[in-house]
């Protein structure tokens, strides 16, 4: 009679199969993670320069930490506001606001 058992170099093969499998995953799953964490960094990044040109619109001139604004004169009736991230220097955001006056808050 014939014993229903599996030979050792079957199961060498199904657990380097195993292995190989769960390295590629892992690696696989490791750069996921990766440009996860760099996405929520240039998500954290906007949102703070949002809120950053927000303010300054609003006539507050208050930045969100990391934040460097500055506020330049457009032409006679307009201000240019630029919004740039401190630790990279990129310009991030730009817009338009009237200069304060009269009508402005």
């Amino acid at each position: 009679m014939k014993k229903a058992s599996f030979t050792l170099l079957e199961v060498m093969v199904a657990a380097a199969i195993i292995a190989l499998v769960t390295v590629m995953l892992s690696a696989f799953l490791g750069g996921s993670f990766k440009q996860l964490n760099e996405q929520n960094t240039k998500r954290d990044r906007l949102n703070r320069s949002v809120n950053t040109m927000e303010s300054y619109m609003a006539y507050e001139d208050k930045a969100e930490p990391g934040m460097h604004v500055v506020v330049s004169s457009y032409d006679d009736q307009l201000e240019k506001v630029e919004v740039f991230d401190e630790k990279t220097g990129k310009s991030l955001l730009v817009s338009l606001r009237p200069k304060k006056s009269l009508y402005t808050p």
